[in-house]
C-alpha cells in the first residue's frame, strides 16, 4: 500500500472518533479517549521504528491524531463544564428543597417521627419532642416503645406486624406516657418506606394529640349516661306515681262504694220509712220526702259513676276486652257517636298492670277523639299477635297535624307514649287532613317490663 493512501485511510479512521466522543461525553469516556490516543501513538511509534524511511508520514499522522484528540478533549471539557454547572444548580435547588422540607418537618404543628424497622427514632421534629417531653437531640436513638403506655404495648406491636405484612399506611389510637406530664392519647398514622429492592427501610410516623377530644367525648358520654339515668329514674318515678295513682283510685272507688254509696242507700231507706209513717194528710212532708228520695237516687247514681270512672270494676272482674267494650259503649251512648268494635274471641293474657296501662291509653285516645277530632264515627280494633297485643283506635275526624304531634303541650299524647314505653311497648299516631286519625298501640304480652318490676 502506498504511504499517501495509508495516510488518508488512517486519517479518515481518526476523524470518525470525535462524533463518538461527543455523543458520550463523561469523565469515563474522556479517559477512554486518552487511553485510545496513547495506544495509537504507541502503534505509530512502533511503525516509525520498524520503517525509518516512512517517519515523515507517520509523524504527520501523529500530529493529526493529537490535534483531533485535543479538539475532542476541548469539546468534552466544555461539555463537562456545562454539566458541572447544571449539576451545581441542581444541587442548589435540591439543597433549597431539602431545607424547605426540613423546615416543614421541624416546625410542623403535628408530631413527625422517622424510625428504622426496629422502631428506633432517627428523626424527630419539634412537635414530637414537645409531645414526648424530650429534647430532639436526646430523642434520636431512643426506642419509640418506651413512650407507649405498658397496657397498650402489645397492641402497638400487633399494629406494627400488621403494617409490615400489609404495607401501606395504618391508623389507630393509643396512649403515650411522655417523660414528664400526664399520659395522653394520640391518633397514630404510620407508613413504611421501602428501598429499591422492596425491603422495609424506614417507618414514618404522624402523632396527633387527641387528649382534649377524648376528654370531651368522655364528658359527653358521662353526660349522656347521666341523662339516660335521669330518664330511667323519671320513668321509674312516673311508673311509681301511676301505680300509686291506680291504687289510690281503687281505694277511693272502694271507699265510695263501701261507705258513701251504702250511707246514701241507708238514707234512702230511712226516707222511705219516714214517708210510710207520715199521715196521709201531711201532704207537704210527704212531698218533701219524695224530693229527698229522688235526690238520693241521683246521688247514688253519681257516686256509682264516679267510682266507676275512678276504677272500673269490670276491668278487675272481667278483664281488658270487657272493659274496652263497656267504655266504648258508655262514650258513644253519651255522645251519640257511631262505633265499630272488633275484639278477640278469648281474653288476652296480660298482667293486671299492663292491662291497666292499655286501658288508660284507650281512654286517653277516646278523650282526644271527643275533644279534638270532631268525628261522628270511631272504630276500635283489638287483636292478639304471636308476642304482642295490638290496639287500634281510628276516627273519621279532621286528622291530627304534625305540629300537634310534636307540641310540648300535648301532654295526653306524651302520657300515652310513656305508659306504653314503660312496658316495652310503643304508640304510633298517624293523621290525614280531613280523613281522621289512627292511634296504634303495640304492647308485648311478656310479663317483664323495662325498668319496672312486673
Amino acid at each position: 500500500m502506498r504511504p499517501d493512501h495509508q495516510k488518508r485511510t488512517t486519517t479518515a479512521k481518526v476523524r470518525q472518533r470525535p462524533k463518538l466522543i461527543r455523543e458520550h461525553t463523561s469523565p469515563c469516556h474522556i479517559d477512554e479517549a486518552i487511553n485510545a490516543a496513547q495506544q495509537r501513538l504507541a502503534v505509530l511509534q512502533q511503525q516509525a521504528v520498524r520503517a525509518p524511511e516512512g517517519r515523515e508520514p507517520i509523524l504527520s499522522e501523529v500530529f493529526q491524531d493529537l490535534q483531533i484528540t485535543l479538539e475532542e478533549l476541548q469539546v468534552a471539557d466544555e461539555e463537562l463544564r456545562l454539566q458541572n454547572e447544571e449539576l451545581a444548580m441542581a444541587r442548589q435547588i435540591a439543597e433549597v428543597e431539602r431545607q424547605r422540607y426540613q423546615e416543614l418537618f421541624d416546625f410542623a404543628p403535628d408530631a413527625y417521627l422517622v424510625t428504622d424497622t426496629a422502631v428506633i427514632v432517627r428523626e424527630a421534629n419539634h412537635a414530637a419532642a414537645a409531645l414526648l417531653a424530650v429534647p430532639p437531640d436526646r430523642l434520636r436513638g431512643k426506642p419509640l416503645i418506651v413512650f407507649v403506655d405498658p397496657a397498650e404495648q402489645r397492641a402497638f406491636y400487633d399494629h406494627l406486624a400488621h403494617l409490615s405484612q400489609r404495607g401501606g399506611v395504618s391508623t389507630w389510637e393509643m396512649r403515650l406516657r411522655p417523660r414528664q406530664g400526664e399520659p395522653l392519647y394520640v391518633a397514630v398514622t404510620a407508613g413504611i418506606v421501602r428501598d429499591a429492592q422492596g425491603h422495609s427501610a424506614t417507618l414514618r410516623w404522624l402523632l396527633r394529640d387527641i387528649s382534649e377530644r377524648k376528654a370531651a367525648l368522655q364528658k359527653a358520654k358521662h353526660a349522656e349516661q347521666a341523662i339516660q339515668q335521669s330518664r330511667e329514674q323519671l320513668r321509674a318515678l312516673a311508673t311509681h306515681l301511676q301505680n300509686q295513682q291506680e291504687e289510690e283510685r281503687l281505694l277511693i272507688a272502694r271507699e265510695i262504694h263501701d261507705e258513701l254509696a251504702q250511707a246514701l242507700t241507708v238514707l234512702k231507706i230511712d226516707v222511705a220509712w219516714l214517708s210510710h209513717r207520715l199521715a196521709a194528710s201531711d201532704v207537704s212532708c210527704r212531698q218533701r220526702l219524695g224530693e229527698m228520695a229522688g235526690l238520693l237516687d241521683t246521688l247514688v247514681n253519681a257516686v256509682r259513676r264516679i267510682g266507676t270512672e275512678l276504677r272500673p270494676h269490670i276491668l278487675d272482674d272481667l278483664g281488658l276486652t270487657a272493659a274496652i267494650e263497656w267504655q266504648l259503649q258508655e262514650v258513644c251512648k253519651r255522645t251519640g257517636m257511631a262505633h265499630q268494635l272488633q275484639l278477640p274471641a278469648e281474653e288476652i293474657p296480660l298482667g293486671q298492670a299492663q292491662a291497666t296501662a292499655v286501658f288508660r291509653i284507650f281512654q286517653e285516645a277516646l278523650t282526644n277523639v271527643l275533644r279534638h277530632a270532631a268525628a261522628d264515627e270511631v272504630s276500635v280494633r283489638l287483636v292478639q299477635q304471636t308476642d304482642a297485643l295490638v290496639l287500634q283506635v281510628a276516627d273519621n275526624g279532621r286528622g291530627i297535624t304534625p305540629e300537634q304531634l310534636t307540641s310540648r303541650h300535648s301532654l295526653g299524647l306524651l302520657s300515652m307514649r310513656e305508659r306504653a314505653h314503660l312496658w316495652g311497648g310503643e304508640v304510633t299516631i298517624e293523621g290525614k287532613p280531613g280523613k281522621g286519625t289512627l292511634v296504634s298501640v303495640r304492647m308485648p304480652c311478656a310479663s317483664h317490663t323495662i325498668g319496672v318490676p312486673s
